[in-house]
């Protein structure tokens, strides 16, 4: 069904495509760019990532070994089809591939016909702190931090309003979240869909000359149904979980709610402060997630991060008010740029009766930007988890501590 869903998403990008006379330019950067030169009504853009990772886990126990098997992967392929599609109006259809059958990532339309203002509909990503704004592209590290992926809102059907100006940004959305299972119409059992409503917004006193300083907060309200339509609990609801930053091909999840916490709503919060001064980018970031259940004393999750990058040929990351989010390295140098990093993060998803576990990482990054396409990126993760139920005896998780060391490298190519 995915992959007649991609189909079909490809073929009414392709159909919004206006059609090339010979009025209309062509340019390339690896990718394929449509456009009129005195008319931004219509344009299309065909781009796309390609990532592929080696991971090597390096274990003294044998339970860690059989657990943790080193291997390489391609982590994503995405292609992009943009475009425009009359006076302030275009979409977006991103289709994915990771290890599995191509997805749908974004698909939406966007009208800005109002100033500084955008409003999107169709399957959008919410909004939610920095890490999570930030592109996967461009962070100089193999994955996002622990909690922002345990905790993070899932994408989904809906709208998202965002708006800016010189010194803030606000981005507010409320969609729809896919199920996971029940896919057979023969088998649905859930009830009617709830929403996820997200905002985040930012404030950004300093912005001049590659300095930054930015402030921001972000809200989740989510209702959830914890029982299915014959009234039977749920156990195809919320999960918090994530992998130790890094993914082979049959990583599994280090730490991890499971999915029967008979989820009534839950609200998230997150707190963040950021920098830059020229080659240097500093963050820290808080995020808490509280959950009120059917029947069940309710649940605090949370976790933290604080990381710090900076780019030894002296290029200055590309900064974006509208969204709040630092991104790419250009190259000045003709052979390139080379960047340094560091993050210390934190997950606790223990609580009353949930084991969920509880891990701490260290990671150290090196990233050779070849040039605007091209990157190569080294990751060393120091990994400590402890309690989880994910690995071993759920009834006595004090016995299931995994302390890993992790070596990744992954090469990446935009067009």
């Amino acid at each position: 069904m995915k992959k007649i869903a991609a189909t079909l998403c490809s073929a009414l990008s392709l159909y919004c495509l206006p059609e090339i006379t010979l009025g209309d330019e062509v340019r390339t950067d690896g990718g394929i760019e449509v456009y009129r030169e005195n008319d931004n009504r219509y344009w299309f853009k065909l781009h796309g990532l390609a990532k592929a990772d080696a991971v090597f886990f390096v274990n003294d126990f044998n339970d860690e070994q059989n657990d943790f098997p080193s291997g390489a992967n391609i982590r994503s392929l995405e292609t992009s089809f943009v475009g425009g599609i009359g006076k302030d109006l275009s979409f977006t259809v991103v289709l994915s591939y990771e290890s599995g059958p191509v997805t749908i990532n974004d698909a939406f339309f966007t009208y800005a016909g109002f100033k500084n203002t955008e409003l999107s509909l169709g399957q959008i990503i919410s909004p939610f702190c920095l890490e999570n704004a930030n592109s996967g592209k461009w962070i100089p590290f193999l994955e996002r931090s622990l909690p922002v992926i345990a905790l993070r809102p899932c994408l989904g059907l809906g709208a998202k309003f965002t708006n800016w100006g010189e010194h803030y940004g606000i981005n507010i959305a409320s969609a729809t979240v896919p199920h996971n299972q029940n896919r057979d119409t023969a088998l649905i059992k859930h009830r009617s869909d709830k929403l996820t409503n997200t905002i985040r917004a930012h404030y950004v006193p300093i912005n001049d000359g590659g300095k930054v300083l930015q402030f921001g907060v972000s809200g989740v309200y989510a209702n959830n149904n914890p029982t299915y339509r014959d009234g039977s609990p749920n156990n195809d609801g919320r999960r918090f979980a994530t992998r130790p930053e890094i993914k082979a091909r049959n990583t599994p999840n280090t730490v991890d709610s499971g999915n029967r916490l008979y989820v009534k709503y839950y609200t998230e919060s997150a707190f963040e402060l950021s920098g830059q001064n020229g080659p240097l980018v500093m963050g820290i970031e808080y995020l808490q997630a509280n959950i009120s259940r059917q029947n069940e004393p309710g649940l605090c999750f949370n976790g933290w991060h604080t990381q710090l990058s900076y780019v030894l040929t002296g290029e200055t990351r590309i900064y974006k008010v509208k969204t709040g989010t630092y991104g790419q390295i250009i190259p000045k140098k003709p052979y390139g740029a080379f960047e340094v990093a560091a993050r210390y993060s934190m997950v606790n998803l223990n609580d009353e009766d949930i084991h969920g576990g509880k891990e701490n990482n260290v990671t150290l990054a090196l990233s050779w930007i070849v040039n605007e396409n091209l990157l190569f990126l080294a990751n060393y993760i120091n990994a400590s988890i402890d309690p989880t139920q994910a690995l071993g005896d759920n009834l006595n998780p004090k016995s299931n501590h995994r302390h890993l060391d992790i070596f990744g490298l992954r090469s990446q190519f935009v067009w």
